[in-house]
């Protein structure tokens, strides 16, 4: 399992195709564990986002993949009605 330590070490790096495999490779693993407990994620409602103080990074575009599919950049994105957007206001 990826750990969070090194999550943020890629980003220091700014080496966004090593923080892709990261964040797809954890996807595997929630994919497994959804089909463990007999869930499925839905791959329409869900998106990759980036949140970066340093604007060039915040706008930078992930392809994070979950069973072959990418899962499409949303760059703010909602959570159960409320807007997350770069700076967080939760407009």
């Amino acid at each position: 399992m990826v750990t969070y330590k090194s999550l943020r070490h890629c980003m220091a790096d700014r080496d966004r195709q090593a923080v892709e495999g990261v964040l797809s490779k954890d996807m595997a693993t929630i994919g497994e564990d959804l089909q463990t407990w007999k869930l499925k994620l839905s791959t329409t409602k869900t998106v990759s986002a980036v949140f970066h103080c340093n604007i060039k990074d915040a706008k930078r575009e992930l392809k994070v993949n979950f069973n072959n599919e990418t899962l499409p950049f949303c760059p703010e994105p909602k959570f159960l009605g409320v807007t997350l957007d770069r700076s967080l206001t939760y407009r």
